[in-house]
């Protein structure tokens, strides 16, 4: 796909189409990247684990769309995520205890999913939330 060829990218919103399948593994070249929308969308499959290779993302939002399983381990790599949106996915599994070494969080959507097992006790660590 054309869009991995824009390595210097740093804001890319394709929210509120439909789009569908899975989210294209050329978006992992844009290292450059800070905000990624793709809301309300017809995507699916897993989260995919190159999500963690953007490491530059302070925005996230894949809400509203066809996602299942577990949220990948990578993540845990976006030490600069301020702005994570998973809402109104399939998303399941137990939440990660590692979501709470997301220090820079000041907003997280995990709702309406079907997430199973305790709430991690290390989310008291995301003293930025709001």
């Amino acid at each position: 796909m054309w869009l991995g060829n824009l390595s210097q990218l740093t804001h890319l919103d394709l929210s509120y189409n439909n789009f569908s399948g899975e989210m294209p593994s050329s978006l992992t070249n844009l290292k450059a990247l800070s905000y990624l929308d793709l809301e309300q969308n017809h995507l699916s499959g897993a989260l995919p684990m190159w999500l963690g290779n953007l490491s530059q993302l302070n925005y996230l939002d894949l809400s509203f769309n066809n996602f299942i399983g577990e949220i990948p381990s990578s993540l845990t790599n976006l030490k600069a995520l301020s702005y994570l949106d998973l809402e109104q996915n399939h998303l399941s599994g137990a939440l990660p205890m590692w979501l709470g070494n997301l220090s820079q969080l000041t907003y997280l959507d995990l709702s309406f999913n079907n997430f199973i097992g305790e709430i991690p006790s290390s989310l008291t660590n995301l003293k930025a939330l709001s």
